[in-house]
């Protein structure tokens, strides 16, 4: 089967005539709890059905729906999903498992971990006043390639878009922390900017990543840890801004990376312990006067 739904389906029916019955045949498709308002089921007739469009309206015949509770659309297929204003809340494995390809999401909803856990999500509008992707929201959506409206983020939780395959290109501007393994294994992804105000940048984070090549981060983070780019292999360039003091770098920091050149922004002074810290041929790239530039007495060096 395939069926095509337009917004019209949630006007209240006109009076009278065959569209009336029509309408209400439609109904009972959204199962709604009334004790919590959550809508738990999208309970379509038809088994396999394709929607071409669907809302999930805040007010249905009277009822109100104030969040998305697990499971909720089981196998129907959905092009486009759009959440009303005044949905409030994505629970807990909101759409884990399911087949709506692209969702808008209204300002002020509330996501929790797991909400697009191994689904189908192929693109999604953010809430523009979103300020955080908790664990695992996009972790297993492997056919993710857009995210939009997501400038107010603030933190990514672990693991949240972990072996998202067809994401190729990020860049965030109001980030301050990522935890562990928040980009494990997306492999599609080329270039990533994670600024302007990274305060903590967890463990993992680029693993498998094999064709990141462009790496921009920023904010006032004053080391990286052991293992925050192990197993990215594609990684070529790599650009550094903080307002700390120093920046420590530890060593085999880059290992089993192709790392090329290094770009040291700022005033600090890199803290480098041993020549396995980085690569022994990598270029480092520095304003000059930069503490950076004492680089030079162990690497290829370029003032900027």
């Amino acid at each position: 089967w395939r069926v095509e739904i337009l917004s019209l389906l949630f006007v209240p029916p006109a009076k009278g005539g065959g569209m009336e019955i029509f309408m209400e045949d439609f109904m009972n498709d959204f199962i709604i709890d009334e004790t919590t308002n959550a809508l738990v089921k999208y309970d379509f007739p038809f088994t396999n059905a394709h929607l071409g469009y669907l809302l999930v309206p805040h007010c249905y015949y009277g009822k109100h729906i104030d969040s998305i509770a697990p499971y909720c659309f089981g196998q129907v297929q959905i092009e486009t999903l759009v959440v009303g204003e005044g949905i409030k809340e994505l629970q807990f494995r909101a759409f884990e498992g399911s087949q709506c390809y692209n969702v808008e999401l209204p300002k002020g909803i509330k996501m929790n971990e797991y909400c697009f856990f191994n689904s189908r999500l192929q693109e999604i509008t953010l809430p523009s006043d979103l300020t955080a992707i908790k664990a695992s929201t996009f972790s297993r959506c492997m056919k993710l390639r857009s995210v939009k409206d997501y400038a107010a983020i603030k933190t990514i939780g672990y693991q949240a878009f972990a072996f998202c395959h067809q994401l190729k290109e990020l860049h965030f501007e109001s980030l301050t922390s990522v935890d562990a393994a928040a980009f494990f294994g997306c492999t599609g992804l080329q270039a990533i900017t994670l600024g302007n105000n990274i305060e903590h940048l967890g463990r993992d984070i680029f693993y498998g990543c094999d064709d990141l090549q462009n790496v921009t981060l920023k904010g006032s983070f004053d080391k990286l840890e052991a293992d925050t780019f192990v197993e990215a292999r594609g990684i070529k360039r790599l650009t550094l801004s903080t307002s700390a003091d120093t920046l420590y770098i530890p060593p085999h920091c880059f290992d089993a990376t192709s790392l090329e050149e290094i770009t040291f922004l700022g005033n600090y002074k890199p803290i480098i312990k041993e020549r396995s810290c980085l690569p022994d041929n990598v270029l480092i790239r520095t304003p000059f006067c930069s503490p950076a530039m004492e680089l030079g007495y162990y690497y290829p060096l370029k003032a900027i």
